[in-house]
Parts: structure tokens; C-alpha cells; sequence
């Protein structure tokens, strides 16, 4: 039976997503919903069958939630056991989806094939307004010939061609245009705390916006403006500027008089002689703007207009960097200011200075963001390294010493099971018996300086909606290795790992199953290629996947670092180009539960700092 939503987009057929439970052991619940699902087949609808999940379907809850989002009908079949299970993740991701997809859907309909369940309610009560009351009643046999088969078939063809009209419209009323530019974002400060009343925080952004609906500018740049819950996103279109002067500087214009603007009150009568907090973060990078339907009641300075993508993202995140009246600007916008100017007046106004490395932020766990500190609004006012910054930093430096520590005691734990081992090969050359020269089990043991050992750090990317693990650039090597033998070693890495299903990848493991995980005793990829990737087939890695890795390591040692039972914050992984063959599962467990114990509850709170 189809199950695959690419294979039904590709096909003319309508779809219909059948969610329902599996029952006792002997029902024939199972039979009849395959009956079902094969009569509709016949009417040549595309059939995808789900099943109740109380915990994580084996393809993802990621890929479980598009199926139901993006299928034109969904039949849900009620029964003894459907939506029991209160507080289950199953009844948690539907009603995510159901909320998404509004109230009610007529694409829902609920069937039943015993009268008993003619009027269960749909998981929780709170959710039964998301699905309509639309039951129909299956229970005669075979189902072609139930009464109201007919008129169910009719519903789905009549749901699913009002669903692809709403698609149609909703795809020719939202158009995006797309673009590099620079971005402004500005922040009212503490603006959700107790500090400022519902009125006037209600003033405070109806000032704001006049203010900059009639600002001198949209005379003589295209602007784009969108809302945030504290603040505004201004981008200014560089194709449609007024051709002479530089949109670097006028950037900087704006944020200066939007900070003024603001932190002497915006205008508000009752913030009269009261300073606002407000800061600005200005960035060059991609955009996207949506221009969508105007609603009822919309305010006309939106211009119904939504801006997002990775340069707005950025330039918010570089705003919350700031302090109060900071104006905090991307390294690429002031390349792209130098270039306008060769010989500008304006670079004492940067800290660090234009001679100096920037500042460094982390946005995302695996890309490094520079900026400055722009301080030409500022005159004589000692300047500072932001707070949060400093913090950034701490924690930064703090996750890149433990990593080192990490991989000392990952030795020592070795060392120690390997003089186990030692003491038990003398007492059996003692008896006579045979052994391994001590030399020898040293060498193919530990190996240290031929073992190239690396410590990476992976964290979940929130923004990956296809719900995986990223190397982070928190990435060390031995610390006892020479300088040239640290050069072997690749240390920038695109490794990603899906967490769906058991997970991929020894971090992928280890963050799903939440307990830590080895993997060892590979052979040399490069001179046993085919044996390497079948031993790495078990960890859903293909030869595709091994073939971008960027060295073939011949053992692995994971640990979740969690806060609790919670779900990790990240995942260390150690790996090295010796084979540790000599030691048992256990044994090497033991050591990654000790290396966990150790410093997987500090830095998970790190890594919580850290985003």
C-alpha cells in the first residue's frame, strides 16, 4: 500500500491519510482498516497508513507530521484504545498539527466500525473543535457496500478539491521576493517585563511605527518594514535606492535617530523624562519578503508585508548581543561600508577597532558570527564589551577546556583497564600459560600518538526541520599531540547526523537512547573499504554518508550530556584511528559512563548558555 507522500505528488490521485490504533491481540480492527484502505485504493485514491504512536514513529515525528499536514483527507478511525493514552508524544504532535491546520478541518473525518465508538470523543476534549462532528458509521461488511459509503466518498473528493483551491490561492496571494540587502533590527529592551504598562507599551509601538512610517528615508530608498513583538525589521531594497549616496551610511543615520528616538520615550506622554532601553542591529545578508493578503483591521505601515530568512535571523540575533543603545553591526556590513568610502572618517568609531579581530558570537552551534560595536553616537563614553558577550565567551572558553579534559581522562580510563589487563597477562605467563609480549599489547592497545584522537561536540539545530545533529565548531584534538601530527587531523567538519527513529551515526545513538555509546574495533577504510562500511551499516550510515566523512576513524565513544532525564542538550564524541579491539563492549562503556558522569551535567548547562 502507498506510503510515500512524494511518490502520491507525482500521482493525480488524491490522498488520504487513515490514522488508527492497533487493538487487542485476535481483533480484527488491523483487518478492516487494510480493508478500508484497499476500497478506497480501488477508487483510486492514494492510501498512507499511520498508526497510533506512543512514542516516536520509525520514520520520524518530522516526517509523520508533513504526511498529515500535506494530505488531502484524513480519515481518522475510532476505536477502543485510539487516544487513551492521555499526555502520550502522539496526542501532543497531532494536536501541534491540528492547531496549525485551523478549527475545524473539513479535511477530518471520523469513521468507526462498531456503534460503541459512535460517540468517543477524539483524544482529549480540548481537541474535538480541530476535527467537526462528520462520523460515519462502516460497521456493515464489506465496506463497498455500506449505505453510507458512497456519500464518505464524496466528502473526501469534495474536502481534498476545496483543499487544493485554498492551496492555489494561498500560493498566488503570497509572493516572495527575494534579495541582499541591509537589515535593520531594532529592540525596546525588557519591553515584556513589569517595567512599562499594557497602555503604554501599546503606546510605545504606535509611536514607533509612525515614527518611522514617516521617517525621510522612504523618500528616497524602497523600505521594507515588518513588526516584532519589541521592536521593528527594516530593510532597505538596494536596486531601488536614490543612487547617490551610500546605504551604509544611512543605515547607520537611522539606527542612531531610532535609538534617540526611543530611549528619550518615543513621543508617549506618560514616559515623559523616563529613559527606554532600545538597541539595533544592523547586518548585510538574504532576505526574503512576502507580501501577504491584508486583513480586516490590518494596519496600513505594515504594508502587509513579512520579511524572513537567514539575514533577518542574524541581524535579531546580533540586537539581543547589544546593551541598552548599543548599535551592534555585522563584519559584512562594514566591508560593504569600506568599499563605498576608501578613505572614510568614520573607523575610530568601531570597537574593536578596524585594525583589531572582531568580535565573535555563535547564532548557531556550528557557524562563528563577527561583529563590532558601533560607538559613533556615543562620544567619550568608555566602551565595553557587551554582558551577554562576555558570558558567550566564558562559556566558550569554559566547553573548549573540558573538551581537552575530556580527552586526557579518556586515556587515563584506558590506561587503567589496560594495566588491568597487564597484571592478568603476567600472573598467566607465571602459570606457564601462553600471552602476548606486554610490548605488543601496549602498542595495539592504546597506540596514543598514531591514535590522532578528536573530541567533537554536536548539538540538535533547531532551525533543521529535518531533525538532526550538527558538528559544532567546539572541536579539540589530544592535547598531548605534537603540532604536526594535530595537522592530520580535520578539524572544521559538516557532519550531520538524523536523530529520527534509533538515530544515525555513534552521536545520533547516544543522543536518542540517551545513554552513551562505543563503537569499535572497525578496520582501516583504506585498505579494507567494504568491511568499514558494513560495519557502519548498523548506524543507518551509507556509503554515500562515509564517503563525506572527513577521515574514516576505527573507533567511537559517545556520551549524551542531558540535565536529568531530559532530552540532551548535546552529544561528545570521541574517535580515533585505533581499533581498541582488545577491550570488551563493557569495559569501554565504563569509561564513557565515567567521562559522562564526570562532565555531562556542566556542559549541558554550558551548551544552554551557549545558545
Amino acid at each position: 500500500m502507498e506510503n510515500d507522500l512524494t511518490a502520491k505528488k507525482e500521482e493525480a490521485g488524491v490522498s488520504v491519510f487513515i490514522s488508527y490504533s492497533h487493538e487487542k491481540k485476535g481483533s480484527s480492527h488491523k483487518e478492516r482498516v487494510d480493508e478500508l484502505g484497499k476500497a478506497l485504493e480501488e477508487e483510486g485514491f492514494v492510501v498512507i497508513l499511520d498508526q497510533q504512536h506512543h512514542k516516536e514513529p520509525a520514520e520520524g515525528w518530522a516526517t509523520w507530521s508533513a504526511k498529515l499536514q500535506q494530505a488531502d483527507h484524513v480519515l481518522v478511525v475510532l476505536s477502543e484504545n485510539y487516544g487513551k493514552t492521555q499526555g502520550s508524544e502522539f496526542e501532543q504532535r497531532m494536536l501541534a498539527v491540528l492547531k496549525q491546520l485551523g478549527a475545524p478541518d473539513h479535511r477530518f473525518t471520523q469513521v468507526f466500525f462498531d456503534q460503541r465508538y459512535k460517540d468517543q470523543d477524539f483524544l482529549l476534549k480540548h481537541i474535538k473543535p480541530y476535527l467537526g462532528s462528520n462520523n460515519y458509521d462502516l460497521c456493515e461488511k464489506p465496506i463497498a457496500g455500506n449505505p453510507r459509503w458512497k456519500s464518505l466518498l464524496k466528502r473526501i473528493q469534495a474536502s481534498a478539491k476545496e483543499t487544493q483551491a485554498q492551496v492555489a490561492v494561498k500560493e498566488a496571494e503570497i509572493k516572495a521576493k527575494r534579495g541582499h540587502g541591509v537589515i535593520l533590527v531594532g529592540d525596546i529592551v525588557d519591553f515584556s517585563g513589569d517595567r512599562f504598562k499594557p497602555n503604554e507599551q501599546s503606546a510605545l509601538m504606535k509611536h514607533l511605527w509612525k515614527w518611522l512610517h514617516e521617517h525621510r528615508l522612504w523618500r528616497g530608498w524602497k523600505l521594507y518594514l515588518d513588526s516584532t513583538l519589541d521592536g521593528a525589521i527594516i530593510v532597505f531594497d538596494t536596486n531601488h535606492g536614490d543612487g547617490e549616496n551610500c546605504i551604509e551610511y544611512e543605515a547607520l543615520e537611522l539606527a542612531q535617530e531610532w535609538i534617540k528616538f526611543v530611549t528619550a520615550g518615543a513621543g508617549v506622554p506618560s514616559l515623559k523624562g523616563k529613559k527606554v532601553g532600545f538597541r539595533v542591529g544592523i547586518d548585510a545578508g538574504n532576505y526574503e519578503i512576502f507580501d501577504l493578503p491584508e486583513e480586516a483591521g490590518q494596519m496600513k505601515r505594515t504594508l502587509s508585508e513579512k520579511i524572513v530568512g537567514t539575514g533577518p535571523n542574524d541581524c535579531d540575533r546580533l540586537t539581543r548581543l547589544a546593551g541598552d543603545s548599543d548599535i551592534v553591526v555585522s563584519e559584512d556590513f562594514v566591508r560593504a561600508l569600506k568599499r563605498q568610502d576608501q578613505n572614510p572618517k568614520w573607523v575610530q568609531h568601531f570597537y574593536p577597532s578596524l585594525n583589531e579581530v572582531p568580535s565573535q558570537a555563535f547564532p548557531k552551534a556550528y557557524r562563528a558570527q563577527d561583529f563590532r560595536l558601533f560607538t559613533g553616537h556615543k562620544p567619550g563614553e568608555k566602551v565595553e564589551m557587551p554582558k551577554i558577550l562576555r558570558e558567550l565567551q566564558a562559556a566558550t572558553d569554559q566547553i573548549t577546556k573540558i573538551l581537552e579534559q575530556v580527552a586526557e581522562e579518556y586515556w587515563e580510563g584506558l590506561y587503567e583497564l589496560a594495566a588491568v589487563k597487564l597484571e592478568k597477562q603476567t600472573v598467566q605467563a607465571s602459570k606457564g600459560k601462553a600471552a602476548k609480549p606486554q610490548e605488543a599489547l601496549w602498542k595495539q592497545t592504546l597506540n596514543a600518538e598514531n591514535a590522532l584522537l578528536r573530541v567533537s561536540f554536536f548539538l540538535p539545530d533547531p532551525q533543521d526541520h529535518e531533525n538532526r545533529l550538527r558538528c559544532s565548531l567546539f572541536r579539540v584534538t589530544d592535547p598531548d599531540l605534537s603540532e604536526e601530527q594535530r595537522g592530520r587531523i580535520p578539524v572544521v567538519s559538516q557532519t550531520v547526523y538524523s536523530i529520527t527513529g534509533e538515530g544515525q551515526g555513534p552521536a545520533g545513538h547516544a543522543y536518542v537512547s540517551k545513554k552513551p555509546f562505543v563503537h569499535f574495533g572497525l578496520p582501516d577504510a583504506d585498505a579494507e573499504w567494504e568491511k568499514y562500511l558494513k560495519k557502519m551499516q548498523p548506524l543507518g550510515m551509507t556509503e554515500a554518508e562515509c564517503l563525506k566523512s572527513s577521515r574514516h576513524a576505527r573507533s567511537f565513544m559517545c556520551f549524551p550530556c542531558s540535565l536529568g532525564d531530559l532530552t540532551p542538550e548535546a552529544v561528545v564524541c570521541i574517535d580515533g584511528m585505533t581499533s581498541l579491539e582488545l577491550f570488551s563492549k563493557n569495559e569501554l562503556l565504563n569509561v564513557a559512563d565515567y567521562l559522562q558522569r564526570r562532565f555531562g551535567l556542566v556542559l549541558a548547562l554550558l551548551s544552554k548558555v551557549r545558545r
